[in-house]
């Protein structure tokens, strides 16, 4: 996963959403702020990025890793987390005023839907918290691309058992609704449809896992479905 990763951003020193841009979007970048959950936080494809920005793209560029474990940008949290699930917006301007990045790059949504069933309102929730992000971070005078929410990958949890089906009194982050790849996909959509500056990481992710299935039925590119590994 963390290789797609890699060359899905490296693609956006030239271009984002497939449009080409009459400016590189690093041109004039000297720090780059990333933010979202705990894969941000894991910082491995963080790491990577910069590594090969800097051995094959000759870019002094500061790059900041900011994620935070089980953060949102919706400000929701399942009944059953162990503590209210952080929010970006709780500290958000902090960052940027401490920071001072000329690009960020933010990925969330895994956690927004809390694991449970599509919502509107929940939606509504996670929509309003992106847009919150994309006004504050231009505010302040920087740029942000966008990474579409990664998939969830049902196939651990099921052979563990845990799944919880459509109409269980809770969901949770160790107990996932067996569809929430479909509340995923979802809003990966609406984030591809609202913002031009985006990197679609579902995709890739989505059909190596079933290229690897079709071989392996025990494949997967999660360990949990939701949390990266190196592959």
């Amino acid at each position: 996963m963390t290789r797609l990763i890699i060359g899905l951003l490296l693609v956006l020193v030239v271009t984002t959403n497939g449009r080409t841009e009459d400016r590189a979007p690093l041109d004039g970048v000297q720090r780059i702020v990333f933010l979202g959950d705990s894969n941000t936080y894991a910082g491995a494809f963080v790491a990577y990025v910069d590594a090969v920005l800097r051995q094959h793209h000759d870019v002094q560029i500061d790059i900041l890793n900011m994620g935070l474990p089980s953060e949102t940008a919706s400000g929701l949290s399942e009944p059953d987390h162990p503590f209210p699930r952080p929010c970006v917006h709780e500290r958000l301007d902090r960052v940027l005023a401490k920071s001072k990045p000329d690009l960020v790059i933010a990925g969330y949504g895994i956690n927004d839907g809390i694991y449970y069933p599509f919502s509107e309102e929940r939606f509504a929730k996670y929509r309003d918290g992106i847009s919150l992000l994309v006004k504050k971070v231009k505010a302040s005078g920087a740029d942000i691309i966008l990474l579409t929410p990664s998939p969830f990958d049902p196939s651990p949890q099921r052979k563990a058992g845990k799944l919880r089906p459509d109409g269980s009194d809770k969901y949770a982050w160790f107990a996932v609704y067996e569809n929430y790849d479909d509340v995923m996909s979802a809003y990966a959509k609406w984030i591809l449809q609202q913002y031009e500056k985006t990197v679609d990481i579902r995709t890739p992710l989505v059909e190596r896992t079933k290229r690897g299935q079709k071989d392996d039925s025990g494949f997967a590119l999660s360990g949990d479905g939701v949390h990266f590994n190196d592959e």
